[in-house]
C-alpha cells in the first residue's frame, strides 16, 4: 500500500516566490524580482539548503525570472529584462548554472500580466507558453524555434 506523508520544512526568509521545479534529488526555488536568487534544496535529506546562487551568477541585476523548469541536469529559465520587458529563454546547467544557450523570444512581459511558462518535452526540447498572446513556442534542444 502506498501512502503520502507531509512534513513541514524550515521557513525560508524570502518573499514573492515565483517559480519552482525539481529533479530527482533537488528542489529549485526562485523569487519574482530584479536580480533574483536561485535556491537549491536537497530533497533527500530534510530539505536542507544546498546552494544559493546570487546575481550576477543567477541572473543580471536588471533581470526578473518568470519561470523555471528542470530536465536532464539542465534548468530552462524564462527571464524578462526589467526595463525593456523583453523576454528570453536561457538553458543552464543545473549543477553549475553555466549557460548552454540563450533564445530571444521577441515577446514582452510587464508586471501584472500572467507569467510566461516553460515546460520540458521529450528529447530535451521545451515549450514556452505566453498566456498574454496565447502563443506557443516549440524550442529544440539546440535552442532554436
Amino acid at each position: 500500500e502506498k501512502t503520502l506523508a507531509t512534513e513541514l520544512v524550515q521557513t525560508i526568509e524570502e518573499q514573492d516566490w515565483s517559480s519552482c521545479t525539481c529533479s530527482d534529488t533537488s528542489f529549485y526555488l526562485t523569487v519574482r524580482r530584479e536580480g533574483t536568487n536561485i535556491f537549491e534544496f536537497n530533497l533527500l535529506s530534510s530539505f536542507a539548503l544546498i546552494k544559493r546562487w546570487k546575481p550576477p551568477h543567477s541572473c543580471k541585476h536588471y533581470e526578473v525570472r518568470l519561470n523555471t523548469a528542470y530536465k536532464n541536469k539542465t534548468l530552462a529559465l524564462v527571464i524578462s529584462h526589467s526595463t525593456t520587458s523583453i523576454v528570453h529563454l536561457e538553458l543552464c546547467s543545473s549543477i553549475t548554472l553555466d549557460r548552454l544557450w540563450l533564445l530571444d523570444l521577441n515577446i514582452s512581459h510587464t508586471i501584472g500580466q500572467p507569467l510566461i511558462r516553460c515546460s520540458s518535452l521529450t528529447c530535451d526540447e521545451w515549450v514556452v507558453v505566453d498566456n498574454n498572446t496565447s502563443q506557443l513556442f516549440h524550442v529544440k534542444k539546440d535552442g532554436q524555434i
